[in-house]
């Protein structure tokens, strides 16, 4: 038997665009993931923030943020509008 697939397929009509919340990475490229295990699941990946958004709106590594979520033709769900919950503490940045 063939090993089970381990892609992710979203039914449009199902998804909905959050928000979802959780805390962020930032790589050192300057992009931001977002953990969140709802969107984890649905899509085998964690929410994507542009570096520039990471940037405009000032986020630290550690930071719990709320975002909603849009999802491109690829599949990668992307932060919208990502709003800072609560501040990572100094040790994390």
């Amino acid at each position: 038997m063939p090993p089970p697939s381990t892609s992710r397929t979203v039914n449009a009509a199902d998804f909905i665009p959050g928000p979802y919340e959780g805390p962020l990475k930032i790589l050192a490229n300057g992009v931001g993931f977002v953990s969140n295990p709802s969107i984890r699941q649905m899509f085998g990946k964690d929410i994507f923030i542009d570096r520039e958004d990471v940037k405009y709106y000032g986020l630290l590594a550690g930071d719990v943020v709320r975002s909603f979520v849009d999802t491109p033709p690829e599949g990668r769900p992307q932060g919208v509008n990502p709003e800072i919950i609560s501040r990572a503490s100094a040790g994390n940045n």
